[in-house]
C-alpha cells in the first residue's frame, strides 16, 4: 500500500552541452508521476546560464542532470561489466580512474565507456545545489535515450537527434554513435503522439529514469555522493509514510475510543428498542442491494450506456478522417475478449469504439488522432497498434476511442 510513496514522484532532467568556447546550452524538461501516469509539466531549451534555471526549477526540487560535449570522453571496447583500472587504463593511458567518474553503457557486445573529470562534474553539481536545487543522478552522453527508446518514433537502425548520431543494428543495439553539432533529426520526434523538441528528448529521459529508477536499470554515471543522497531521500519518504499511518491509526483508534465510550450509555437502551426493527430494515435492505446488483450486472453485460446516438459518434469520426486513411472495420462496444475469456461470460468494452483501417503513411493517422482528440465527447484515442505492410504496400492500424 506504501510502495507509491516510496519514490520521486515529481523531478527535473536538465541536459547540459559544454561547448567548445566554454559555454553552455541548458535545456529542462519537468515530470510528475500521476498513480499510473508520467506527465511532463513544462519543457524549456536554448538557455545558455545555468543560473537562467532557477526562473523554471523551485527550490528543493529534484534535478536528474545529463552532460555532453567538451571534457567528456566516450569510448566504444568490448563489453566489460565493470571498468577497473586496466580497462580505464586502454582508454587514457596516463591517467587515473579515481580522478574520474565512469560511466559504462552496455549495448549487444559492445560496453560505451564515458567519464569526466570529478572535479569539473563536481563543479557543476555543486553550482545546481547552490541554486536550491537537489541533484541525485548524473548520466554522460545520450545513453539515457536507451530507456525511453520505445517511446519515440524513431524508425530504422540510424536516428538522429540535437546533434547525437546514433546507429543500430536489428536487434536494437548499438553499434556507432558520434556528435556533431548539425545533426538534426529529419522530421517531428514525438514522444508517443504528442511533438518534443528534440533539445528536450535527453532531459526527459533524466527525469524519466530517476522517477521510475526502482523498476529500471538507470543509465549514469557512479557519483558516490549521488548515490548516497538518492538513497537518503528514499529513506526520508519511506519513514515520512510510515509515521502518517502510524498516526494516523493512533488517531481513528482515539476517535473511535472516544464515541464508543461516551455513547455506549444512551445507545445501550436504544439498541434493545431498535433490535427487532434494524433486523428487519437489514434484510430489506440486502434484499434490495442484490436487486440493484443484479440490474446493473444485466446492463453492463448488455453494454447498455444510456442511449447515446453512435451512429452520429461515427459520423463525426469520420468525419475528421483525412483522404489517405481506408477504414476497413468499426466496432462499437466490441467483446472483451480476455475478460470473456477469465471470466467466461461474455463481456464488452463498454463506452469504446474500436476502428481497423490501412493508411501508407503513419502521419495521416497521427493527424487523425489529435483531430479526434478535439472533439468534446471523446475521452481518450489510443493508438494500438501501426503495422506497415511492404507486401501490400500500406500500414494497418488500430485505434480504440473511448467516449
Amino acid at each position: 500500500m506504501l510502495e507509491q510513496y516510496y519514490h520521486i514522484e515529481k523531478c527535473t532532467g536538465i541536459s547540459i552541452f559544454l561547448q567548445p568556447d566554454g559555454g553552455v546550452d541548458a535545456a529542462l524538461c519537468s515530470v510528475t508521476k500521476n498513480r499510473n501516469q508520467l506527465n511532463i509539466d513544462q519543457t524549456k531549451t536554448g538557455l545558455t546560464n545555468i543560473k537562467e534555471l532557477s526562473k523554471y526549477i523551485k527550490q528543493k526540487e529534484f534535478v536528474s542532470l545529463n552532460i555532453y560535449g567538451k571534457g567528456i570522453l566516450i569510448k566504444r571496447i568490448e563489453k566489460v561489466q565493470e571498468v577497473e583500472k586496466n580497462a580505464f587504463h586502454t582508454i587514457l593511458p596516463n591517467a587515473e580512474s579515481k580522478d574520474f567518474y565512469i560511466q559504462n553503457f552496455i549495448s549487444g557486445e559492445y560496453s560505451y565507456v564515458s567519464a569526466i573529470r570529478k572535479t569539473e562534474a563536481d563543479h557543476l553539481i555543486n553550482q545546481f545545489n547552490g541554486q536550491g536545487f537537489k541533484v541525485l543522478a548524473v548520466s554522460l552522453g545520450p545513453f539515457a535515450v536507451q530507456n525511453i527508446i520505445d517511446q519515440l518514433n524513431f524508425y530504422g537502425e540510424e536516428f538522429l537527434f540535437a546533434g547525437h548520431k546514433v546507429s543500430r543494428n536489428e536487434s536494437g543495439d548499438w553499434l556507432t554513435y558520434s556528435f556533431n553539432e548539425i545533426n538534426k533529426s529529419p522530421y517531428p520526434i514525438k514522444l508517443d503522439v504528442d511533438v518534443i523538441d528534440e533539445r528536450a528528448v535527453l532531459p526527459y529521459a533524466q527525469a524519466f529514469q530517476l522517477i521510475l529508477a526502482d523498476k529500471l536499470s538507470p543509465i549514469s554515471a557512479f557519483v558516490e555522493s549521488l548515490t548516497e543522497a538518492y538513497a537518503n531521500t528514499i529513506r526520508h519518504r519511506k519513514f515520512k509514510a510510515a509515521t502518517y499511518v502510524i498516526l494516523a491509526v493512533f488517531f481513528v483508534a482515539l476517535l473511535a475510543n472516544y464515541i464508543l465510550l461516551s455513547g455506549l450509555n444512551s445507545q445501550n437502551i436504544q439498541l434493545v428498542n431498535q433490535l427487532a426493527l434494524t433486523s428487519k430494515s437489514t434484510e430489506d435492505i440486502d434484499s434490495l442491494s442484490k436487486k440493484i446488483a443484479g440490474k446493473e450486472a444485466l446492463l453492463k453485460t448488455l453494454g447498455w450506456d444510456g442511449g447515446i446516438n453512435k451512429s452520429m459518434l461515427i459520423d463525426q469520426l469520420a468525419a475528421q478522417s483525412p483522404a489517405e486513411i481506408i477504414w476497413t472495420e468499426v466496432s462499437i462496444n466490441p467483446v472483451d475478449i480476455q475478460k470473456t475469456r477469465l471470466e467466461k461470460t461474455l463481456t464488452f468494452k463498454n463506452k469504446r469504439i474500436h476502428i481497423i483501417g490501412n493508411s501508407q503513411r503513419i502521419i495521416p493517422v497521427n493527424e487523425w488522432i489529435a483531430r479526434i482528440k478535439a472533439l468534446q465527447w471523446v475521452k481518450n484515442v489510443q493508438l494500438e497498434r501501426f503495422v506497415f505492410s511492404t507486401e501490400e504496400n500500406t500500414g494497418q492500424f488500430d485505434i480504440e476511442i473511448d467516449y
